[in-house]
């Protein structure tokens, strides 16, 4: 969680909105696990707010907001609201449609399938968590694909279905052990444990107790051990064993009084965790002023480039319409040039026609010995007939 605070102060320092989203709901989740929803409710409606706010439509932005959803649903699963659970877990299973997202509509599948577990609805419940399984075999998640197990084999003992339960915790069990997942492992065996004490049969449920106790002490898990200290005191109660079942009876006591002393350490630091939130709650005013600020920027942006872009675009189209104006008189100009050629090259030809044979025939006429054509010749030219003899 410190690693997370610091994340969230250095993505503030920057102005990095979605690495301070996504450490918001890093330190909500951290919270959430730890038991001290109000925390974790106030670590995730915060980010969901900026989310709400921004205008990011990236594939991050988008999975941060999905991401703060899915929190606040399973916070309102955990307190028992479950009207706000469902709605808030439905707009995460439609944001991670959007996303494209099998694994994360697989959670979602499961979580909305445990609202309706919750509600004593098991029709209900076996569809969702049926569909969650059908997303977590089409991407092989062994995880998830076990924790539906699970999720069968609880329904099955709710119904009484004691085999049929059995057989999906025993499926549930094998690849966790096998992933050396102990925190979800411990899960299929104290439910074996509790099966195995309600049938009667001893030996298996001792078996899977001092396994799981193995494992609760391992991962200091406190609400663990309570759990599995309360399912031996029911087996050695069932056994007859008084003695053994007055001294489990005993550490059952124990550690329920360590957990309320939890529960009072949690709410003494509730109180302190209260300052601060104020404190981050100005913190998220900024963040909020931060955000309109960037958006008031983006938008002058956009803007300065429309201009821009609608200035060069006028100057491109007026560039090209002064040169298709110029291409235009340019033809004109050639085409009278053309037709000018053309008509002095006409008047040439119809003026030199008749002028070469009128030379050739004065010509033919000058070399004639016909006296009187050329007497009559030189009268017409002014010349004397003896000087053209």
């Amino acid at each position: 969680m410190l690693c997370d605070n610091r994340t969230k102060k250095q993505a503030e320092a920057i102005g990095d909105t979605l690495e301070m989203v996504q450490a918001l709901n890093n330190i909500g989740t951290d919270y959430r696990r730890m038991g001290v929803l109000e925390m974790a409710q106030d670590y995730h409606y915060r980010a969901y707010a900026i989310c709400k706010a921004s205008t990011d439509s990236s594939f991050t932005a988008r999975k941060n907001r999905v991401v703060a959803l899915n929190g606040l649903g399973n916070i309102y699963l955990t307190l028992g609201n479950y009207a706000r659970a469902d709605s808030a877990l439905r707009l995460a299973l439609a944001g991670e449609r959007e996303l494209n997202s099998p694994l994360g509509q697989a959670i979602n599948y499961a979580n909305i399938g445990s609202i309706f577990r919750q509600r004593g609805l098991t029709d209900s419940a076996f569809a969702y968590f049926r569909k969650s399984m059908g997303l977590n075999l089409q991407i092989n998640n062994q995880l998830g694909i076990s924790l539906c197990h699970i999720y069968f084999g609880e329904l099955y003992e709710k119904n009484n279905n004691y085999s049929k339960a059995i057989n999906e915790y025993e499926t549930a069990l094998t690849p966790m052990q096998a992933m050396k997942d102990e925190w979800h492992a411990i899960n299929p065996l104290i439910a074996l444990a509790g099966i195995y004490v309600k049938t009667g049969n001893y030996s298996k449920a001792l078996h899977y107790l001092d396994t799981a106790r193995g494992i609760a002490q391992n991962i200091k898990s406190t609400e663990h051990k309570a759990e599995i200290y309360s399912l031996y005191y029911k087996l050695y109660k069932r056994m007859g064993d008084t003695r053994a079942a007055l001294e489990w009876h005993e550490k059952v006591a124990d550690m329920h009084d360590s957990i309320m002393d939890m529960e009072k350490l949690n709410r003494i630091q509730n109180a302190g965790l209260l300052i601060e939130r104020n404190r981050q709650a100005k913190d998220m005013n900024e963040a909020q002023l931060s955000l309109k600020s960037e958006r008031a920027t983006r938008s002058a942006y956009a803007i300065i480039f429309s201009i821009v872009v609608t200035i060069l675009l006028g100057a491109i189209g007026m560039f090209i319409y002064i040169q298709r104006i110029h291409r235009r008189n340019h033809l004109v100009l050639k085409k009278l040039a053309e037709m000018r050629e053309t008509f002095f090259t006409n008047l040439t030809h119809e003026f030199r026609t008749p002028l070469t044979i009128i030379l050739g025939l004065s010509q033919v006429l000058r070399k004639s010995k016909n006296e009187e054509v050329i007497q009559h010749l030189c009268k017409k030219q002014g010349h004397n007939p003896a000087d053209a003899s």
